[in-house]
């Protein structure tokens, strides 16, 4: 109820406001401050649940910290900035965002995986250096991927709440439970509102501890690559789609513009009679769900999460699925242009 009460109180008052034009996809001003909610949810939520414990409450929930929430809390705070000024260039935030990536493993060696290449490739490329450097472009990338999904409701902060729920289910950190009921609190008054979005903070932090969480689970051993690439797949295939795209164009990958699925589907569903606030949140919900539902689906059943050739074939799937969404929603958007 807090938590709900300083949502409404945030999204009243002219607080990291953001300007309707913001996303392509809002047309109405709406707060920024929701990251900043969903954190010092998280916190509180974990304060009570470790005192429940520590005066012998019932639970066996592990409530160590995960390891890399300082780095998290240091990008997010990137983010912080640019709600508050808006004045960080692209250069600026990409610089930032590979030195505390980049520092994290560099003074963290161990948490990176030993392996990532199978013998069938020149074992050189499993050089540390070379993993270190991978897989922080990797981090860093889907940092920037994440954040081009704030704005369409439910989107983003349900793609966290998919990777949690399986970052709970396989380390059982009361860390991924307290941010499970943040998360739940948020997206329910986000597609039912419209009124608070996570924000550059929420969005960077968020996906930078589910960037992290990947590595760090895939990095036991006990699952493929490909199972953490269809939890995230909407915000890694569009990026990529976008960045080609532009380049096709002739313009710059780094430059931002409407030309994303969620926008295309939010102007379709808005022709179609849709309300804006409804447009929006059946826009964020339905990606969210398409890209997530399976492998969601498949982790619960009991498929093998070891299984390369399974979880290829599911992210495959849905790379095929995206773009053909795509090239359907533009090409009647096109028609009706002409």
């Amino acid at each position: 109820m807090s938590m709900i009460l300083a949502m409404l109180y945030s999204s009243e008052r002219d607080l990291l406001v953001d300007n309707a034009e913001k996303h392509g996809i809002s047309e109405k001003k709406s707060s920024r401050f929701g990251g900043v909610l969903v954190f010092f949810g998280s916190i509180a939520y974990w304060l009570v649940n470790a005192m429940i414990q520590g005066n012998g409450g019932q639970g066996a929930l592990d409530n160590r910290f995960l390891g890399f929430e300082p780095v998290v809390l240091l990008i997010g705070c990137v983010g912080l900035w640019e709600d508050s000024t808006g004045r960080l260039s692209p250069l600026v935030r990409l610089t930032l965002l590979f030195f505390f990536v980049g520092g994290y493993f560099l003074l963290n060696p161990d948490r990176l995986p030993t392996e990532v290449f199978s013998s069938n490739f020149p074992q050189i490329l499993n050089h540390e250096v070379l993993i270190g450097l991978g897989v922080t472009v990797c981090v860093v990338g889907f940092i920037n991927a994440g954040n081009i999904a704030d704005g369409a409701n439910g989107l983003l902060s349900v793609v966290a709440l998919a990777v949690c729920t399986v970052g709970y289910l396989q380390s059982g950190n009361l860390v991924y439970y307290a941010l499970l009921a943040s998360l739940v609190i948020f997206i329910m008054f986000n597609i039912t509102t419209g009124l608070i979005f996570l924000g550059d903070f929420g969005s960077y932090a968020l996906s930078a501890l589910m960037a992290l969480t990947c590595v760090e689970l895939y990095s036991s051993g006990t699952s493929s690559v490909w199972f953490y690439a269809c939890l995230v797949s909407y915000p890694c295939v569009e990026l990529l789609r976008v960045m080609i795209l532009r380049r096709l164009r002739g313009k710059s990958p780094m430059e931002a513009d409407d030309s994303h699925l969620h926008n295309y589907l939010f102007t379709k569903l808005k022709s179609l009679g849709f309300t804006p606030l409804l447009a929006n949140t059946y826009t964020g919900l339905s990606i969210a769900i398409l890209s997530t539902f399976v492998p969601l689906a498949a982790f619960f059943s009991g498929i093998s999460l070891v299984d390369p050739g399974v979880w290829f074939s599911i992210f495959a799937s849905y790379c095929i699925v995206h773009l053909a969404i795509c090239f359907y929603i533009s090409e009647s958007r096109q028609s009706r242009v002409k």
